[in-house]
């Protein structure tokens, strides 16, 4: 009869993790015969033995046997195969051994697979051509979770296919090809029988001498080969009838010994029953049981014949303990079988006549039994499957979850960095909704999961996104148990709210008093000029000029003029928000008259600065020759010890830092003392470390890199002024660029990046820099994970008046470029970006800058009727900056009118 069967994911988490047991099977057999032959040693070596974090003499004596065997047949193979320097021999020779340390291990610990790689990696850098060498620094890569493309493997096992290893190394070679890369598994099966047709040669040629070779292991290949050519529905060469055909006629001419041939008729048999109906299929398996217990009473000491034997007599319905006695059979024969596991796991479930608990209890054994270097757990996902198909709620029950966290949480605490567990986990606790879980492992996973968990990338990256999505709905932004330990200063909402309220009360008391003193009671506009006065409050608050406040505030200047108020403060405002919000025709030479008459008014200083600045800011048509007015302004206001008023002294200092002339440094170090003179020690560092960080990414970015003397000496600065005021949110803020430039660890950047955050709950700049970071630290992020992680943190604080809406959006566009081309025709991806754009329009619905952001990539998107509909609200009036040039809005806005056939744009 057919048999139940379990979605492709959960054998897959089991296949990747048994196709490592190929070679404990080999040494199984290997064990048998001869300790290695002695090798003559070449003088001198290079380079001194990396220490192996396992000892050879330590193992257990099935896996000791694994390693001698493995060992025995690969170091004379590469002594006779050698022909290079004799300064190197020794260091390849050991990669060698350790490579055969790693072959013990069904599933190798991850110290040994980093050791491994190393070893490898050194015998190659050194000048190693062996083509066993290169392929196994791949497949140790692959197992590491490199970036390891299919096409390399199949390169590198046919070059090893050349030459005079034995065949049974070469034909393993030539399944890690195809079964070791990720870009193979997440294909259709079509698309993987096409892309390894060119090992489908050399595979068979393997196989055909490795069928005349009567040892144990390269029986052990064979049977591993039939499994995979002739026992899978959709194997990667051919299909399983002429697989069959095929292998029955070279294990026929080569006189194979008679349990292999019976494992093949078994193996062929058994997929036949799996995909049949009725009493066909019910025949087939019977020939199944028959072809396999014949090859296990010719042969008992191989575990082929009873792990197969536990699934086929579940299969024909012949009870849990028939189940469990060809289990006992199949791990005496290897302890280190996975398969087997997995197998007992699914006969004594609800489909074969058992019940959930039976088959949770075999995930419970996996996990008390612990031998997370066997891959035995993996086979608890086929367990947990099992349950969540008989329990659509397991996951998410109390109960349910508990199962499968105590099992995660003991495998990762044997193994903290273990791959195949955090993917698994990852996808568990995403479908369980345990999002606060899941982020922190699809954060480790840096876009690189274990092949054969999820069905491709695609799956991969949505449930990553569903997870993100997914924590702040969780945790309300309370926590978030994740490598960003800012993010919970930064979600603060009573902090953020506290910050807000005194930003404003400082910009309404400082504007109102002024002008209150200022401007005749009687004048023209008082009382419009003092609600405007307000309204510029209310869009000074959140620390970032947007949305529909800064349009208000305009509104309210613009009525304040009309209304007569010829105020140089309300002047001066009225042409930098016209300019800012393009709005208004406020920049030039109207904005520097203004603000040159403000300037030279009563004002207090706080209010005179930032007028001062317009004047002298070279980037703005103001003139540089007046710098020297500036000093004694800096001076004034750094007297004043109020919070939000040394914050805005920064900002102003941030301001004249940037437009300065090139060669202007000293004016720097002239602003730093305005500072210390005024009292404020703490922003003379800031500004002195600023001055020093300019320089200093001149120097990063060239030959000297991480060697940058003036950031190293900027780091100083900043370290003794956070210590001077932790509560003040510049320098780590400033540290975060410092640690950008020298390429600072990374719990050295976060721990900034946590200050920053602590200090200003609305540092936009602080998790910009933290993007920047990450982007340039190299630690993984070539597929845009760490970006989008990082976007999704941003687009969950959901402050779009405060920027993060706009550095979520910035995000997703800087990920667009740099992966996509800049084309948006992904649909998955416009629905990625389309979500920012479309939250932070809904946040704000009267916010241009969001509107004009969403027209314009609506457009490039094809959206044409979208984008018509937005630039038809915007009606002309673009927020600033966006496009190129009005000239460019006019022609995207016309190109959609057109393709969406809309009404004429006016």
């Amino acid at each position: 009869m057919a048999s139940s069967r379990l979605p492709p994911w959960a054998y897959a988490a089991v296949v990747v993790v048994c196709g490592l047991g190929t070679f404990a099977l080999v040494g199984h057999f290997l064990g048998l015969f001869r300790s290695p032959a002695p090798v003559a040693r070449a003088p001198g070596p290079d380079r001194l033995r990396l220490p192996s974090p396992i000892d050879p003499n330590g193992l257990p004596p099935h896996r000791a046997a694994k390693y001698a065997a493995a060992r025995a047949a690969l170091v004379p193979a590469f002594e006779a195969a050698f022909d290079g320097p004799a300064r190197i021999h020794d260091t390849v020779l050991w990669a060698v051994e350790d490579y055969a340390l790693f072959l013990a291990h069904p599933h190798p610990p991850d110290a040994l697979v980093a050791h491994c790689r190393e070893a490898l990696r050194r015998a190659v850098v050194d000048g190693s051509k062996d083509p066993f060498v290169t392929f196994a620094e791949w497949r140790v890569g692959a197992e590491a979770g490199a970036d390891t493309p299919g096409e390399a493997g199949f390169r590198f096992a046919e070059a090893l296919g050349r030459t005079k290893y034995p065949a049974a190394y070469r034909l393993e070679a030539h399944l890690d090809a195809v079964d070791r890369s990720a870009d193979l598994l997440e294909r259709s099966p079509a698309e993987r029988v096409a892309a390894a047709a060119q090992a489908r040669d050399a595979l068979w040629a393997a196989f055909a001498e490795a069928a005349r070779d009567p040892s144990p292991a390269a029986e052990a290949l064979l049977l591993a080969t039939a499994r995979e050519l002739v026992g899978r529905d959709a194997p990667v060469c051919g299909t399983p009838e002429e697989n069959y055909t095929r292998a029955v006629a070279a294990l026929t001419a080569a006189g194979a010994r008679e349990h292999v041939r019976l494992a093949l008729d078994g193996f062929h048999a058994a997929r036949a029953g799996r995909a049949g109906t009725g009493p066909a299929a019910r025949a087939a398996l019977e020939r199944a049981r028959a072809a396999f217990q014949r090859a296990w009473e010719r042969e008992p000491a191989c575990p082929a014949a009873p792990t197969e034997l536990i699934a086929v007599t579940a299969g024909l319905g012949l009870g849990a303990d028939e189940a469990r006695r060809w289990f006992a059979r199949a791990v005496e024969a290897d302890p280190d079988n996975p398969r087997a596991w997995a197998a007992l796991a699914d006969a004594v479930g609800p489909d074969r006549g058992g019940t959930v608990p039976d088959a949770l209890a075999v995930a419970r054994s996996c996990r008390e039994r612990g031998a997370w270097d066997a891959g035995v757990p993996a086979a608890a996902a086929v367990a947990f499957e099992i349950a969540r198909r008989h329990r659509p709620n397991f996951l998410t029950t109390a109960d349910g979850w508990a199962e499968v966290q105590t099992f995660f949480d003991a495998w990762l605490a044997a193994r903290p960095a273990d791959w195949h567990a955090r993917t698994l986990y990852a996808r568990l606790a995403t479908d369980a909704e345990r999002y606060e879980i899941a982020v922190p492992l699809f954060e480790a996973l840096k876009n690189r999961p274990r092949p054969g968990v999820f069905a491709g990338p695609d799956e991969f990256a949505a449930a990553a996104a569903q997870a993100y999505r997914g924590v702040e709905k969780t945790l309300g932004g309370a926590a978030l148990p994740s490598p960003y330990p800012g993010y919970s200063k930064l979600g603060e909402p009573e902090r953020r709210t506290a910050a807000r309220a005194a930003r404003r009360e400082w910009f309404a008391r400082t504007y109102r008093d002024s002008f209150g003193a200022a401007y005749p009671a009687d004048g023209p506009g008082r009382a419009e000029g003092l609600a405007a006065l307000n309204a510029v409050a209310d869009a000074e608050a959140p620390g970032f000029l947007s949305g529909g406040v800064a349009d208000a505030a305009w509104g309210a200047l613009e009525r304040a003029v009309a209304a007569g108020c010829d105020d140089p403060l309300v002047a001066t405002l009225h042409a930098r928000f016209g300019a800012a919000t393009g709005l208004g025709a406020g920049g030039g030479d109207k904005l520097r008259k203004a603000a040159a008459r403000l300037a030279a008014s009563r004002y207090p200083v706080a209010v005179r600065l930032p007028a001062a600045l317009d004047i002298t800011d070279p980037t703005a048509g103001g003139s540089a020759d007046r710098l020297a007015d500036l000093w004694p302004l800096f001076t004034s206001a750094a007297a004043d010890s109020e919070p939000v008023a040394r914050q805005e002294l920064l900002r102003a200092a941030d301001r004249l830092l940037v437009a300065l002339p090139a060669g202007r440094s000293a004016d720097g170090e002239r602003l730093s003392a305005a500072l210390a003179a005024g009292g404020d020690a703490y922003g003379s560092l800031v500004v002195s470390a600023a001055v020093l960080i300019t320089a200093g990414w001149e120097e990063a970015a060239g030959p000297r890199r991480a060697d940058a003397p003036r950031l190293r000496d900027a780091r100083a600065l900043l370290e003794r002024a956070w210590r001077l005021a932790p509560e003040r949110p510049e320098a780590p803020t400033r540290m975060l660029a410092v640690a950008t430039g020298l390429r600072e660890p990374r719990s050295v950047t976060e721990r900034w990046f946590m200050r920053a955050g602590a200090a200003n709950p609305d540092n936009y700049e602080a998790l910009r820099w933290l993007v920047r970071y990450r982007v340039s630290a190299g630690d993984g992020d070539e597929g845009g994970w760490e970006r989008l992680a990082l976007r999704q943190i941003a687009h969950s604080m959901g402050r779009w008046e405060g920027g993060f809406g706009l550095l979520a959006f910035e995000i997703d566009l800087n990920v667009l470029e740099t992966r996509h081309r800049g084309l948006l025709n992904n649909p998955q991806f416009w629905s990625q970006m389309e979500e920012v754009l479309q939250t932070w329009t809904q946040a704000d619905p009267a916010c241009r800058y969001a509107k004009t952001v969403y027209a314009q990539m609506a457009a490039r998107a094809g959206q044409h009727v979208l984008a018509n509909r937005l630039f038809r609200q915007l009606a002309g009036r673009p927020w600033p900056g966006v496009f190129t040039s009005p000239e460019a809005y006019r022609e995207a806005a016309e190109r959609s009118r057109r393709a969406a056939g809309g009404v004429q744009f006016d």
